[in-house]
């Protein structure tokens, strides 16, 4: 289940970053690892804002998914990772504003990972 978490908030930030190198792309677990501190925050177990290590986690994330291809793969990987997730919908809509990221896209489980911009 935390596995699933953390695919779903990567998913989010990874749809909407921009810039990376073709070998070095992170990878679904990479991603997930970093994105382990949401967890509490994200599922409503934790305090009302994202603890700093999420936020650093999330802004890993999003400077390391930097391509197109990047972004939808891990979108993809997030959302089936996801898949039963007891996470409450305000908190992920809420974590690029706590986390001072701009992304150009709302942060949505549902979202369409073919419909991510190109970079």
């Amino acid at each position: 289940m935390e596995m699933k978490l953390v695919i779903l908030i990567g998913l989010m930030v990874m749809v909407l970053n921009h810039a990376s190198p073709a070998n070095g792309d992170i990878t679904c677990q990479e991603a997930l690892m970093d994105l382990m501190p949401c967890k509490a925050y994200l599922t409503g177990s934790g305090p009302g804002t994202p603890p700093i290590t999420c936020c650093i986690g999330v802004k890993t994330v999003y400077d390391a998914a930097t391509t197109r291809e990047c972004r939808r793969n891990l979108c993809e990987c997030f959302k089936k990772a996801a898949a039963g997730i007891p996470i409450n919908p305000d908190r992920l809509r809420q974590l690029p504003d706590f986390c001072h990221v701009s992304l150009p896209v709302p942060l949505d489980p549902k979202m369409d990972c073919e419909a991510i911009p190109r970079v």
